[in-house]
């Protein structure tokens, strides 16, 4: 764990009174906060910190009195889960599951690899024969089965893939066909319940594998996304084969670092600057500002935000499946002094 936090996390003392990310105003806006905190996970990690606890929860958005002083949109919050790495260590092969479980790697929670990567066995020696959770020798997991930058990443993903689909206006609006019963809507909620509220982890981790080990599987999620989030699936996709080549190449090496963050804050920058193109030519004539009609560009249109209410978050126990609608989350050895923030599978 962190023995130390940096000095200046203690410009940010006010921050729970920020909106969590769920509660986004506009497409926009969701895009700039979540670009702030991958860029903020990527100076952590450069500066020997792996975060670990990827969540809805613990990227907020800044209010207004906030964004007058500082030009991030976004900021990742909440570090009681992070290790301090060693400077020849690229993962933690410690308390994998640590973290928000809507959110974790698939790979940690079945503790199988994405893709099987077949090695020379005379280059394994026996105490990598013998680890292998996978139990199928030749497979190289050594590295990618322990919790490293590249999962954090992914539930970066699973993060924006589930404010994509739960979200269905401005404001944190909640989707009301998630908790209807029309038979029309049942492979939407069947999607979404499998996919973050699932009542075991091994359902839970299985959905998931699938999903990002099929591309089949993905496409017929995007489908599933909000009619107002629908115009960022090109950024799902761009994300989701940025993630698929990286743990394909499973060899994540501080270089690799670099270009996988940088390929996925590039995403969202090209994702960013073509609305804000939009915003500009939607906006009234003599109209200066970033605004813009509802009719002409409903997607981006900035509103007020709902009401903000939170609710605990409360510790996963490894020993027994968490129930559907609960946020579960790994405790950390040491007590959190977070802020209690809104559930993570809330929708």
């Amino acid at each position: 764990m962190l023995t130390q936090r940096p000095q200046h996390w203690n410009d940010f003392k006010g921050l729970a009174e920020n909106r969590p990310i769920a509660s986004f105003d506009s497409c926009l806006e969701l895009v700039q906060a979540m670009k702030d905190a991958i860029e903020g996970h990527r100076d952590a990690y450069k500066a020997g910190v792996l975060h670990r606890d990827i969540s809805i929860s613990n990227i907020l958005i800044f209010d207004e009195c906030d964004k007058r002083r500082t030009k991030e949109v976004g900021v990742l919050i909440d570090f009681d889960n992070g290790i301090s790495l060693k400077p020849d260590r690229l993962s933690v092969n410690d308390d994998q599951l640590s973290g928000t479980t809507p959110f974790v790697s698939a790979e940690l929670l079945s503790r199988s690899p994405y893709f099987v990567k077949e090695v020379d066995l005379d280059l394994l020696d026996d105490e990598q024969l013998m680890s292998d959770p996978a139990g199928q020798p030749g497979i190289s997991t050594s590295v990618i089965l322990f919790h490293c930058w590249l999962h954090d990443l992914e539930s970066f993903f699973w993060v924006l893939l589930w404010c994509c689909i739960s979200r269905g206006g401005p404001g944190g609006m909640r989707r009301p066909e998630l908790w209807s019963n029309t038979p029309a809507e049942k492979p939407l909620r069947e999607s979404f319940r499998q996919l973050f509220e699932h009542a075991t982890l091994d359902g839970m981790a299985s959905f998931k594998w699938r999903l990002l080990n099929h591309q089949t599987y993905f496409r017929d999620m995007l489908h599933h996304t909000s009619t107002y989030c629908k115009i960022l699936n090109p950024l799902l996709a761009d994300f989701y084969k940025i993630l698929r080549r990286a743990f394909k190449e499973g060899n994540h090496t501080s270089d690799l670092v670099n270009t996988v963050h940088d390929e996925v804050v590039a995403a969202f920058a090209k994702t960013e600057a073509r609305s804000l193109a939009l915003n500009k030519s939607s906006a009234p004539v003599g109209d200066s500002s970033n605004h813009v009609k509802r009719e002409d560009a409903s997607h981006y249109a900035p509103t007020n935000a709902l009401s903000k209410a939170k609710i605990p978050r409360f510790p996963l126990s490894r020993g027994r499946a968490p129930a559907p609608c609960t946020p579960h989350r790994r405790q950390s050895s040491r007590k959190s002094a977070a802020s209690p923030l809104p559930s993570p599978t809330d929708p």
